[in-house]
Formats: C-alpha cells, structure tokens, sequence
C-alpha cells in the first residue's frame, strides 16, 4: 500500500441543515437522542468502540450523505448487494454489513522558523512529528439495491480503485498536422493522406519551389497507413528542431477527418495550459488529488485508451498533464459485492468528501428497520505515547495557536442583566454563580457568537483589554443543573491552550470481558435471579472495578448507586460537561470488528442458551455478529494489527480537538500557517501597537478559516493588498481630504465621476457641468466629511459615510448592507466598526475577498506572478492604484511566508 494521506482539513461527518458544522456541541447534543449505540459501552452493556447515528439524533434520515471526517486514503470497504437477513425464531431483520475503511496520519506541525537577522543565513525551516496513523471507520451503509433504486446517489470513486473514464460526451478533438500528397500548386495537393497528431516529430527532406512546404522522410511515432517517405507538411505549421527536424505543435489546428472526440490534457492545471495530448472518449484514467487546482485534476495513469499524441510516463508510471474533472466519470462498479475489498493501491479522499449513504440496521427488538451509521476512529498506533510527544512539542508553537479555551471547575459566572453591554461591562464583584465542572470551548465558537454576547472591557488599567463571553446552555453548577452567564476570561481559571497539548484527554486500557459486562448490564435492570446474581458476582465485580466503568462511575453515575443503565448514559450524554468528559477518553480494547467465536460463547449461559435447550435468538445474533465482522480480512495489512488490540478515540471529540490543530494549515501544502505577532510585526508599520496586532493575529486566524483562507498564497495575497489599501496597517478607513493645493474642481470630478454623480442624484441636484464644477470647488474639495457623505452617503443612514473602510477598503452603502448580513456586524448602520473593530476589520474584507472570488487567481499556480498580483489587484481597485506598492508588498510578504513557514505561496 501507498504512503498514507497527512491530514490537512477536517470534516464532520454530517451536514446540519445546510450549514457546516463548526460546533462540537450540536453533535453531542445530537449524540444524546441516539436510541443506541454509545461510547465506550453500548446501550447493552457491552464495548462499543464507536457512536451511532440514527433517525433519534435528527442527522440520519434514508440515504443521507455521510462524509469522510479527514484527508486520507480509501484502504478496504464492503458493499451488500442486498441487506443481509437475520433470521429470529419470531421475525426476520435486516441489518448493513456494508462499510468503508480510511487510512489517516496525523502530524504535530513544525514551530515557526527563527527569524533570521540582516544579512545572516536563514536556519533550516523545523521539521513536524511526531505521527499517528489512525483510522475512520463508517459502517451500516447503504446496499447496492438502494443505489439502484436511487440514481441521484453518486457512487462512489474508491469502488474502481479510484479509476475514472472520459465522459462519452466530451467536445475536444484530436489536431493537428495534415500530411498531402504533394505541395501547394501541385496536383495531389488536395489528396490527404492523413494527419499527424500534435507531438509527432517529423524528418524532413526535400522542399518545395518557395520553401513553403517539405516533402517527409520519416515520422515518429510512426503513423499507420502512412508509407515511409511520403506526403508533404506545411512548414509554418511546425518549430524547427534544427537539422531538417520539425515538432507538431500547438499552430497546427487541422483535424483528421472522422476523428474521435476527446478531453484536452493541458500542461498546467488552468484553462491557459497548452494542450499536449488529447484523450479520446472512454479512456480509462487514474487521477491525483494532490494535484488537484479548482476542477483541474493531475493526470496519475492511463489505464486504457490511446492519448493522441502518446504520453511518455516517468519512471514511477506517472504520466505528464492536467484534465478538467467534470469531463470525467468514476466507474461505478464495486470490485466485488458482499465481501470484504482490501485496495491494493489505496484511494485518495479528502475532508468532507462523500464516503457513502446511511443504511439499514434492524435489531431482533425493533419493529422496523431504522436508518442508522456507526463511525468509529481507532488507531493500532501507542496513542499515549504520541500524545506525550505531541505535548512536549506543543510548547514550541506560537502562543497565537492557542485556540481551545479551558473553563475549571470553581470558575465565577457572573448572572446577566438586561443593563449589561459593551458601555457598562460585567464585574467580578456582580452576583455570580459557580461552574461544576470543567469544559473545554473552541475560541473560534466564542468568536461566532453575535457581537452582543461578546464584551471587550478596556476600562481597566490593565496591558490588554478583558474579555466577556456570554455563555447560555455549556456550563454546569455542582449538583449538574445547566447554568448560564458571563465568563471573564483570564489566565488561571480559563487558560487558552494549544490542540496539541490534548487537553482534557484521558486514557484508560479496558480489562473487563464481554460477560463482565454482560452480567453488570443485567444486573443494573435487576434482570437476574438470586442464584444468577451469586454465580456472576465475580462478573459484576469485575466489570464495575474494571478502568472504563470505575472512570464513567466518576463522571455520570450520579447517583452513586454503581449501577449504569442506558437512560443514566443518554441523561449524561444530554449534558456538554458530561459528554465532552466522555468524548476525551481515549480507550484500549480489542476491537468487535474481530470475530473470535469464543468471546461470543463466552454469553452463552447468560443468554440462557445450551445445546441442549439452544437459544435460537441468541444463535440467529451470533451469526449477525460474525457476519458484520471484518478485522479479520485486513489484519496485518495497511498497518491493522494482528491481533485486534487498538486505541479508539471519540469522533465528535477527536474532531473537535484535532480540527482546531488543522484550522491553520495550508490547504495546499499543509504546513501551518497561523499568523503570529512576530511575523505581523515583521510585515506591520512599526507605529503600529502590539495591543492591535495580537487582535488583528487572534481574529485573522479564526475570519480567515471561515472565509476559505486557507492556502499560503490567499494569505500572502490578501495581506499584501491590505497593506497597500491601509498604509501598512495604520489606517482603515480612506482619506478623502481633496486639497485645492492638489486638486481642482475638474481633476476630482473626472477621477470621481460617478460616485459624485451619485451623490447629485441622491440629494435631487440636476445640475449642469459649470454648475457642478462650482459645487464641488464651495462643498466639497478640501472638506473629508462633506465629499464623503456627498459621494459615500445612503438615504437609510443619512448621517453616515460608506467610504473604504476595513483591511481591503470596503466602499459603497450597498457593499456595507451586504456584508452586514453576512458577518454579523452591523457596519451598515455603524460603518465606524469597520475601521475600529478588529473582528470588522478582516471580516469585511475577507468576505469582499471570497464574494468576488479572489481566492482563485491567487491559488493559480500556472500565472507568473506579477501577472497574478495585477488580477487581484484589478478585482480590488480597478484603477490599479498603488500597484507598483502592491507588488511590493506582496511578494515581500511571499518570501517571508516561505521561509519563516516553509510555506508554498507564490
């Protein structure tokens, strides 16, 4: 099998609605409804390695979408051709044995590179690790029968190993040279004897009388039909090679009559490549998504089909070129159906790629099949020994990455009050309740809230400002009750902490056996006799003392009574301080993916079953058991150890701690790319105060992610632009100070004509040239306010100007509107934010970045690059102002990301 995947983005596994989740705690909200299936010991009592997600949770309904959780591979997965049927002694039920396997490693980031003083040699950028190679599991999928019956359900991309095919409707066409029988002005010309596809090298010999065109004398590769020493070629439609050698290429357009349809294979991933070969329809092709550039795709192999003109694969089979991905089709036919599929070459997926669809899952109590999917993540790495090294390392990375906050047990919340707000914060001294129990909270869910849950206090003498978040629903009191209020971050009651110190995380090797807990689960329901009670004490005993029951004990047995039933589990699992403390187990036990058909014996006498007096249910269950299994088929490849014994981790609090490790990394070559305070420094004017850049750094991190930021080359970018639109960071909000030392009524009114214009238009002013002219010399040159309510102003806001404010100079009423609704700050009505406000600041211009698209020219690796800053500066400012400052900046800011970061930008 191939290098595993890095991981760069991270993906919850379902959609909420329409939305992305970003909140861990709508999944464990979620998680609480669930009718079974919990974690690390089901709703019988027995482990359970994974969650389940069913109709209860409101996330599963028939078919829904489930998605890969993070960047990996496709190793092994298993398809029913038609839900496989248990059958009981009193009814039938179906149950999915249908899963897919993903093979993940995870990689603590390298600290950012010293920086390097003038004139001295940079120090080698830091290397990353340690790794962990883990697994998601997804299982109780969709069978064939219920793709057929739905033709909207895509199928899959790692059922053919990952093999696409041209679409039978692509519309390029094969060109290139014609070969005629004899030159212009000679009779033959009109014959064509064929056409020399582009890339063909062609020898040639005699010429004709005006040197136009040159008789052949041998073509490679050789061209069927085609006699050797035949035929004439037009010599302006082929670059000389020296020596009477001529190459095929790009100028020749002609077309052979009848030829086949195809797909362009371009040289770089953009529309603009040159197009070097050219697939015809059905060609069977592998692609790579680490080449991947908008909808162009890397071209891996060429499994069937003849490109025109050929490929000449590297030594590692790769073939050169990029396709356009829509114009491909996956084969969409499994391997095999009903038994396991182990991929040879393993197939890449991305972060919120489809992985498949919810199944079926019928247990022998249910009256009905119920949509349900279980997804586990384990790893057969030392996850303990991987968490220490990760927090060793984790000292090291900027304090800026410090993105999960840690509320203690102990910590003051102070009660709200309708007069609490930004003019009159909380104090320490209000009326306050006191948190139960300790909770963890990504700041980029603080940061979401809506600004009046959010307080930044600078009234008190201190360094830097105290912030107040307004937190309803998270936090618990002692005896349990959900309380809410305003907490005051601070540094010892609630620290920020880097997701690689794994904060919260506990880890726990299970020791007790499938009729341990067995016989505890049957005990907590009071569902044994006197003599079953005595016979399996030792059982009970085992089981309530064992690591996972003795640490769940301390969490949610709130009662004390040592008794844990499914209703006491779904309770807890209602609470976040609860569930979150669940979540970050991390727990050692032999997977249930691995049958072993004495550990299921092992149940027999507490299921009341002999062979005597059989138990047919139990018999029927054993049999579901050992046909769901799948371990066995994979143990010892793809790193799946032999013997079953694994780490599994929560998913939902796996996801939650790991995404924020992610939230900064580049999209495209994965190194981290948080901003720092150092590097703001480095690239800030030196006016600029500390207080400011940690704000600007702190937001930017979080705005950023949300705004899809996320590649070394969008940062680069979008900081170089901001710096020229704000003078180095100094000034958010445009001057519009027009002096009559500079300016004259003609030379403003031509450069601003229509906002001007607008402004005239507003006011009802039907003026005339002249009359114009003299209004602008008494009102407006000279005067900031009045030209900017004149030009930037709205009938809404009368008292307000719209001109640029922001990090990219947002201008307009109607741009300010727009964005408002977007961000959730109301910049429409109080434009001032969006030049004083940190969160404002980004915020504007990250969404004016995404909203027209910019992100794409700059991630466009095949543009040179002063090109590339002109295309973004043109969607910016399309007067091209400061552009020579623009690219200035830019690439300053490029070299300092690639060497500080070892980033990609460009």
């Amino acid at each position: 099998m191939t290098d595993t995947v890095k991981v760069k983005k991270w993906s919850y596994p379902f959609k909420l609605g329409s939305a992305e989740a970003t909140d861990p705690q709508q999944y464990y909200a979620a998680l609480a409804k669930a009718k079974d299936g919990y974690y690390p010991l089901g709703g019988n009592g027995l482990w359970h390695g994974g969650v389940h997600f069913d109709e209860a949770t409101g996330l599963v309904s028939e078919h829904s979408e489930v998605r890969c959780i993070a960047d990996g591979q496709v190793i092994a997965y298993r398809i029913d051709e038609a839900y496989p049927v248990t059958a009981y002694a009193d009814r039938q039920a179906v149950a999915s044995t249908g899963f897919v396997l993903v093979k993940h490693q995870l990689e603590v980031p390298a600290p950012p590179a010293p920086a390097t003083p003038a004139g001295a040699t940079p120090a080698p950028t830091p290397a990353g690790g340690p790794t962990l190679t883990f697994y998601s599991l997804y299982m109780h999928l969709v069978d064939m029968a219920g793709y057929n019956a739905t033709p909207a359900l895509a199928r899959p991309t790692y059922w053919s190993g990952g093999t696409f095919r041209v679409k039978a409707d692509v519309t390029d066409k094969i060109q290139g040279l014609n070969v005629r029988a004899a030159a212009k002005g000679s009779e033959g010309y009109d014959q064509i004897l064929t056409t020399l596809p582009r890339g063909t090298t062609v020898v040639t010999g005699e010429a004709s009388t005006d040197g136009k065109w040159l008789k052949i004398v041998s073509v490679s590769p050789a061209v069927s039909g085609l006699a050797e020493g035949t035929g004439w070629v037009y010599k302006n439609e082929m670059t000389s090679q020296g020596n009477g050698q001529y190459l095929i290429g790009e100028q020749a357009k002609d077309t052979p009559a009848g030829a086949a349809k195809g797909l362009n294979v371009r040289s770089t991933a953009a529309a603009s490549g040159s197009v070097i070969s050219v697939l015809p329809a059905g060609t069977e092709l592998t692609i790579s998504e680490a080449g991947a550039s908008g909808k162009y795709r890397k071209l891996a192999q060429i499994i069937s089909g003849t490109p025109m003109p050929a490929l000449t694969a590297d030594a590692s089979g790769n073939v050169p070129g990029y396709v356009w991905l829509p114009s491909l089709e996956a084969k969409s036919e499994p391997k095999a159906m009903g038994s396991v599929v182990v991929l040879d070459t393993p197939v890449t997926i991305n972060a919120g790629a489809t992985i498949g669809y919810a199944g079926k899952y019928q247990s022998h109590d249910e009256g009905a099949p119920r949509n349900l999917v279980h997804i586990e993540v384990f790893s057969c790495d030392d996850v303990q020994a991987f968490v220490t090294a990760s927090r060793s390392k984790a000292a090291a990375l900027p304090a800026d990455q410090k993105n999960l906050l840690h509320i203690y047990k102990n910590t003051n919340l102070i009660t709200h009050r309708a007069d609490i707000s930004a003019t009159n914060p909380p104090k320490v001294s209000d009326p306050h309740m006191v948190v139960g129990y300790d909770l963890i909270i990504p700041v980029s869910v603080l940061e979401a809230m809506p600004a009046e849950k959010k307080i930044k206090d600078t009234s008190q003498s201190t360094t830097a400002p105290t912030l107040w978040w307004h937190i309803e629903g998270l936090l618990g009191d002692a005896q349990g009750n959900p309380i809410s209020g305003w907490l005051r971050e601070q540094d010892i009651m609630t620290p920020r902490h880097n997701p690689w110190e794994w904060e919260g995380f506990d880890f726990i090797e299970e020791t007790g056996s499938n009729a341990d807990h067995l016989a505890a689960y049957l005990h907590a329901l009071d569902a044994m006799t006197d003599e079953e009670k005595t016979t399996y004490a030792s059982n009970v005993s085992a089981s309530i003392s064992g690591p996972a029951k003795s640490r769940l004990y301390e969490i949610i047995d709130t009662d004390h009574d040592n008794k844990l039933t499914g209703a006491e589990i779904r309770a807890a699992l209602a609470k976040p301080w609860f569930a979150q403390s669940i979540s970050q187990l991390v727990t050692k036990y032999e997977s249930e993916w691995l049958y072993k058909a004495e550990k299921w014996d092992a149940l027999d006498a507490l299921m009341g079953h002999t062979a005597a007096q059989p138990n047919v249910n139990w018999v029927a269950e054993k049999k579901r058991i050992e046909g769901l299994a799948w371990w066995g088929d994979l143990a010892g490849r793809g790193g799946i150890s032999g013997d079953g014994e694994c780490w599994h981790l929560h998913p939902v609090g796996g996801i939650s701690n790991w995404s924020q490790s992610s939230q900064c990394s580049c999209a495209t070559c994965g190194k981290n790319i948080a901003l720092t305070s150092a590097f703001m420094r480095k690239i800030a004017a030196s006016s600029v105060t500390d207080e400011f850049i940690k704000s600007f750094v702190e937001t930017a991190n979080v705005v950023f992610r949300a705004y899809g930021i996320t590649t070394c080359s969008q940062v680069a970018h979008i900081l170089g632009q901001g710096k020229a639109e704000t003078g180095r960071f100094t000034k958010f909000r445009e001057s519009l100070n027009y002096s009559r030392q500079t300016f004259t009524p003609e030379h403003l009114y031509g450069l601003v004509t229509t906002a001007i214009n607008n402004g005239f238009a507003r006011k009802g002013l039907s003026l005339t040239h002249a009359q114009k002219l003299q209004y602008i010399d008494d009102h407006l040159l000279g005067n900031d306010a009045a030209y900017g309510k004149h030009s930037f102003g709205s009938d809404d806001y009368p008292d307000n100007d719209y001109r640029g404010r922001g990090l990219l100079h947002l201008s307009f009423y109607e741009s300010y509107k727009l964005c408002a609704q977007a961000i959730g700050i109301p910049i429409d009505a109080n434009p001032t934010l969006a030049e004083t406000d940190p969160k404002a600041i980004v915020a504007s211009g990250s969404w004016f970045w995404k909203t027209n698209r910019i992100g794409r020219i700059a991630d466009d690796a095949s543009l040179e690059i002063d090109l590339k800053i002109k295309m973004v500066t043109k969607k910016i400012n399309t007067g091209l102002d400061q552009l020579a400052n623009r690219r200035t900046y830019t690439k300053e800011i490029i070299a300092i990301i690639n060497s500080d970061f070892g980033g990609c930008a460009g």
